[in-house]
């Protein structure tokens, strides 16, 4: 079996990056069951989406607050929940190669996450 096109590839990140947190390892895991080229491809696919969620959340987690309704209740300053990933797009356009450095526990991490946070501010 061939693997994806390009179209089939952007059709399928498309659609990864709008499935919530919670379905990821499902999608992971179904297509861990499957054989072939483009279920591998379909694996990779969920993979970098996880890994990304993941750096985003090291950076931004933070601000995640601001993203959702408050637990007491009570009314408060909130933005769209889709915002993150669009700040997050934003933010890491011009400097992939720092988000490496985000699977790390140190001071460069932090440095790094915050230069991330001023990037989608600005």
């Amino acid at each position: 079996m061939a693997d994806l096109s390009v179209a089939q590839r952007a059709a399928l990140a498309h659609l990864i990056e709008r499935c919530p947190d919670r379905a990821l390892p499902q999608l992971l895991g179904l297509a861990g069951t499957m054989a072939g080229d483009r279920a591998a491809a379909l694996r990779e696919l969920v993979e970098v989406e996880q890994l990304d969620r993941r750096r985003r959340e090291v950076a931004f987690g933070p601000l995640a607050p601001l993203f959702r309704p408050r637990a007491d209740a009570l009314e408060g300053l909130s933005f769209p929940a889709g915002l993150p990933a669009r700040l997050w797009r934003a933010a890491t356009r011009g400097e992939p190669e720092l988000l490496p450095q985000l699977d790390r526990d140190d001071d460069l991490s932090r440095m790094v996450a915050d230069r991330l946070c001023h990037s989608a501010a600005v």
